[in-house]
């Protein structure tokens, strides 16, 4: 109880003393202080967003214009896009809670599109030669050396993966 206590002075002024229930009872059930901190400061700086953009609008007024707005703010100070998909999923659940306690009757984050995060990672290519050697290696002139060729040569004809070449 004292670290949401604590956690809830950190942003005194933020929201209105009329809201300030409603906020304690947002962090109330977080009970990872990085994960707290972390929802606090990306509330923190979407609400200074919203003051320095768009003076004097609740969250009770966001819409989805408004979180297009933040994100493009967000891209153009370089963040890296998981970055902007963290802060813009604590803000969600923040909205989301919103809806809970009947303050909202909708999240306008759910008309936002997240940044697609690329989970592809580069292969490694070998060069010519290489390839020339591998080709080269296999003893042909014997059955192994004869079944390690036919080998390299199914898998650089086809593109197979080793795995299912076996």
């Amino acid at each position: 109880m004292e670290l949401i206590e604590k956690s809830t002075k950190n942003l005194t002024g933020v929201f209105s003393s009329k809201s300030d229930r409603l906020y304690f009872g947002f962090f109330e059930n977080i009970y990872s202080i990085h994960t707290r901190k972390a929802y606090e400061r990306d509330i923190k700086d979407f609400r200074d967003f919203l003051d320095h953009c768009f003076i004097c609008i609740s969250f009770v007024e966001v819409e989805s214009e408004h979180v297009v707005a933040y994100k493009k703010y967000l891209i153009e100070k370089k963040l890296k896009d998981t970055t902007i998909n963290r802060k813009l999923a604590s803000i969600s659940k923040f909205f989301r809670f919103l809806m809970q306690k009947k303050v909202r009757i909708d999240n306008p984050l759910d008309l936002v599109d997240r940044i697609r995060i690329s989970n592809v990672s580069s292969t490694q290519d070998i060069t010519n030669e290489e390839v020339e050697l591998l080709f080269d290696g296999p003893d042909r002139r014997n059955l192994t050396g004869k079944q390690h060729y036919a080998i390299i040569v199914a898998l650089f004809t086809t593109g197979m993966r080793v795995s299912e070449l076996i």
